[in-house]
């Protein structure tokens, strides 16, 4: 399968892929990056067109690997697309899986392209992504507390995969969390492999 890979907010690309390798070395000369400024709402427009647009110029990816704010865009990205034209999604999904790392909580796309910011809640909203997902977060998170578990319900429970562990807002690196982390990842793999989107 084909990953698409999103840092999260105040990393980069090399961050990442150091703490999905279970890497710790970071040269003080390395630039860190935001996709957006949860603050101005143009920002957040911006990193969803570029979201889209990278994704249709270097895809297709069978799945998303994305961790804190590259969740967030990536889990609104899915819910736009969902939205705008869910048939075509069942045939031809921007994604056949997620998986979200310390996640952050999607933002409604439709709220957003008038200009405002709403996030998106189970209560409200309901499962708005049908796709296998995996969620993988700490109990002592205390960078953003609970938004994993909001990202979590807003994906369909028959299709989805938990992993709580007791660290923090991180990408899980002690041997016993790292190997229910991959058993997690696994099973929303092979779910997504089978290409059947449950809706």
């Amino acid at each position: 399968m084909r990953f698409l890979c999103l840092h999260g907010m105040g990393t980069n690309n090399q961050v990442f892929e150091m703490q999905t390798e279970i890497k710790s070395f970071f040269a003080p000369s390395d630039r860190f990056f935001a996709y957006f400024d949860a603050s101005l709402v143009r920002t957040c427009q911006q990193a969803l067109q570029d979201l889209d647009n990278y994704i249709k110029t270097e895809g297709p990816f069978d799945a998303v690997l994305a961790f804190s704010q590259g969740a967030a865009l990536a889990s609104t990205l899915l819910v736009q697309k969902w939205r705008q034209n869910p048939q075509e999604q069942q045939v031809s999904p921007i994604f056949k899986c997620a998986v979200f790392i310390s996640g952050g909580v999607p933002v409604d796309p439709d709220v957003l392209l008038h200009g405002e910011l709403r996030t998106l809640s189970a209560d409200v909203d309901g499962e708005v992504i049908p796709i296998p997902t995996a969620h993988i977060w700490g109990t002592n998170d205390t960078l953003f507390p609970g938004s994993s578990a909001t990202l979590s319900k807003l994906c369909n429970g028959t299709v989805r995969s938990e992993f709580v562990h007791e660290g923090g807002h991180e990408v899980p690196g002690e041997t016993r969390d790292l190997a229910s982390t991959v058993h997690a990842i696994k099973r929303v793999v092979h779910k997504g492999a089978k290409a059947v989107v449950v809706h």
